[in-house]
């Protein structure tokens, strides 16, 4: 089951909104705002940065970092 989607909104008078992601609330069965785009792709890039840095024994180099996670 998809738990979460992205969804474009209309457009403002002065341009157009920001792409927002919408979840799913398993437990509830609602659709809540999760932010946008931007910041929920943020989000999971870090949670990704963090995991992989667990991993490593020794100090890693950001350009180590950026080449393994394609950032």
């Amino acid at each position: 089951m998809v738990s979460e989607a992205s969804v474009k909104l209309g457009r403002k008078k002065q341009g157009r909104q920001p792409e927002r992601v919408l979840h799913l609330n398993e437990d509830t069965g609602l659709v809540e705002l999760a932010g946008s785009k931007k910041e929920v792709d943020t989000a999971l890039k870090g949670e990704e940065i963090l995991a992989f840095l667990e991993e490593q024994e020794e100090p890693v180099q950001m350009v180590t970092i950026q080449a393994e996670l394609k950032c």
